[in-house]
């Protein structure tokens, strides 16, 4: 891209050359797919484009203003998909004309407990446990070693909505295997981790 101006880059001849156009999108193209020879789209962070000509012109639209489109798919020449974040899953049945059917998967998940496996793993000697937590709870995240003992508490408080993250710093604690584990209201769960030193 240069100046809010972006392209897309051609070939004909199996790559020998490549020939750009200049397109007018809302952002950087993340996906590109072309149901036949003449017609394509694209997906940028808030819209998509689509070309009947083998991609000589495009026709931009913005699509969405609170998500970014990822990818797009055709299922046949009129039946196509796009994806993008917070969950956003539109579907056109006219060529891309009108995306209907938009299904907000985020919402859903947002009403999930979860816990993450640690990062990195095996780590040596701090590691982060990332978490969500879908609506006020009391939250406990405790640290176990091999045989079960708990060797440490991180979370022992009760805690707003919203993801969040805490390191654990295993400088005192000799390698092997351990495990973490989330206790709250509604949910429990446990993963396994590895120190190596």
């Amino acid at each position: 891209s240069s100046d809010n101006f972006y392209y897309i880059i051609k070939t004909t001849n199996g790559g020998d050359t490549w020939e750009p156009n200049l397109i007018l999108s809302y952002g950087f193209i993340n996906s590109i797919f072309f149901t036949d020879a003449f017609t394509g789209y694209y997906v940028t962070g808030s819209g998509m484009g689509k070309t009947t000509n083998g991609g000589q012109n495009w026709l931009g639209q913005n699509c969405f203003s609170q998500s970014s489109l990822s990818v797009i798919v055709f299922t046949s020449p009129n039946t196509g998909f796009v994806a993008g974040g917070k969950g956003i899953i539109g579907k056109t049945t006219d060529g891309g004309g009108v995306l209907v059917g938009q299904n907000n998967i985020g919402d859903i998940l947002s009403n999930i407990y979860s816990i993450f496996q640690n990062y990195p793993n095996p780590f040596n000697p701090v590691t982060n446990i990332k978490f969500d937590i879908p609506k006020r709870s009391n939250v406990k995240i405790s640290i176990y070693d091999i045989l079960g003992k708990e060797i440490s508490v991180l979370v022992n408080e009760e805690m707003n909505p919203g993801t969040f993250e805490v390191n654990w710093d295993a400088s005192n604690f000799p390698s092997g295997v351990y495990f973490y584990k989330i206790v709250t209201d509604n949910y429990s769960e446990s993963r396994k981790m590895v120190l190596i030193k």
